[in-house]
């Protein structure tokens, strides 16, 4: 949103997080009532994918929806939530459908995600637009978070969802191969598969492993400052070819070096061995080797660290990431813009 504001766009956020069940849509539909006629186009954020139908039915205005990723590739294929061909299953295949077809713009962060949609749900390239993810800038939120780094063991850092998506197995995995290398391993985060992860690093019996429950974001940045490397994602399901987390661009924006699973999305954009150490995914042991790697490596560990900050400067900040979405949003007020 701030970086919109650069541009001169003036934005009415509107949250819908008071209430669940039907008196969350009667709460969107009065909050829409009230600023109808002070809009120009609406933006639906993730995971507005019912927002965005309900608004289809309200006003012929345009309407730009975050998808941020496919629910049914989430639910059904990742986590398996549900099986496919089941009610839930295809309830969540027409919802992002329907939420994509009755939007005039989508956004999505990779390439590989937008193939993803095409292929899955036939729609037109066109009403697709791809803005990265990105993070805020440094200088924005570390005021008040330490930003040096703490003496003690060489500091391996993840922080997400217990999800398949982030192969968090295969971390725990490479934490073994590493327990006699004086590296340490800070696992951040909770959710689905967090009861067979513990049980998994019970069985490996992890001595340099540290499970740590969800923390404030500044508090967050502070164990990521406190890092000598941030980790990415290493599940190996087909939603991990498709995205590139959040986490990553934190990572380079507070200078730390990265290592992270080889996919198509992570190489539209970041070069491996250059701004990020790519290893094979679903492989604890090519993880373990690229730790230990930049651990002995003083010269590849910063000259990755500041190449990847570097990256950051360059396409990340939030004024680069939506340039092209405020033209968007220029051309769907008048297309002759």
């Amino acid at each position: 949103m701030r970086g919109l504001s650069q541009y001169g766009i003036d934005v009415i956020q509107c949250y819908c997080n008071r209430y669940l069940g039907l008196r969350k849509y009667f709460d969107i539909i009065r909050q829409f009532l009230n600023i109808r006629r002070n809009v120009d186009v609406f933006i639906v954020g993730f995971p507005g994918y019912q927002v965005v139908i309900l608004l289809r039915f309200l006003t012929s205005k345009p309407i730009i929806f975050d998808a941020f990723t496919s629910l049914y590739l989430s639910t059904v294929i990742d986590r398996k939530k549900t099986r496919p061909f089941t009610i839930k299953a295809v309830y969540y295949w027409l919802l992002d459908y329907f939420s994509c077809k009755l939007s005039n713009v989508v956004l999505l962060d990779t390439e590989a995600q937008i193939s993803y949609f095409l292929n899955s749900f036939n729609l037109r390239r066109e009403k697709f637009l791809k803005v990265f993810v990105g993070a805020e800038e440094p200088s924005y939120y570390l005021q008040e978070v330490n930003r040096t780094k703490k003496d003690g063991p060489f500091l391996v850092h993840f922080h997400g969802f217990f999800i398949p998506l982030h192969g968090i197995q295969y971390i725990l995995e490479a934490a073994k191969l590493l327990e006699n290398e004086e590296i340490q391993f800070n696992i951040i985060g909770s959710g689905q598969t967090f009861p067979d992860m513990k049980k998994h690093s019970q069985w490996l019996r992890n001595k340099n492993v540290t499970f740590v429950p969800p923390l404030e974001y500044k508090i967050l940045l502070s164990y990521i400052l406190s890092s000598d490397i941030c980790l990415g994602i290493f599940g190996g399901t087909k939603k991990s070819d498709l995205v590139i987390p959040n986490k990553v661009f934190e990572a380079i924006s507070l200078q730390r070096p990265v290592v992270t699973g080889n996919s198509s999305a992570i190489r539209e954009i970041f070069e491996g061995g250059k701004n990020i150490f790519l290893v094979e995914m679903a492989n604890p042991k090519a993880l373990a080797e690229a730790i230990l790697k930049l651990k002995s490596n003083q010269t590849l560990y910063f000259e990755m660290a500041r190449n990847g900050y570097r990256l950051f400067e360059e396409k990340f900040k939030p004024r680069i990431i939506v340039k092209d979405l405020a033209t968007c949003i220029f051309n769907e007020i008048n297309p002759h813009f």
